[in-house]
């Protein structure tokens, strides 16, 4: 943990920005095989409000969303960990789900 987080300050712009484009890819994701269900919403809401992040304060047209991917390991972790786990929180796993994933993080992270 950060110093800026022991103080509780604001987040930087470039948090900011890679909150919105985590927020964008789950809800890419989500929608990849037609359809964004109650279970996805759930799932994508639970892990921004354990963040403490208020998803009312970020834009609704992610197609505005510029990539801001995190260039910290732990945090590259934790994006392709809730990635992942939204594959499968319906109980399937669409292999667009995972090539789309996969391909769309490898082309991003270089």
């Amino acid at each position: 943990m950060g110093l800026r987080e022991l103080l509780n300050f604001k987040t930087s712009k470039h948090d900011e920005d890679e909150i919105k484009c985590r927020i964008r890819d789950l809800i890419t994701l989500a929608a990849i095989d037609g359809q964004i269900t109650d279970k996805e919403t759930a799932f994508i809401f639970s892990l921004l409000r354990k963040e403490g992040i208020n998803v009312e304060n970020y834009p609704t047209d992610i197609s505005s969303v510029h990539d801001a991917y995190p260039s910290d390991n732990d945090k590259k972790i934790k994006h392709i960990t809730q990635m992942t786990a939204l594959m499968m929180i319906d109980g399937e796993c669409a292999e667009e789900e995972i090539g789309a994933t996969v391909r769309q993080l490898l082309l991003r992270w270089g």
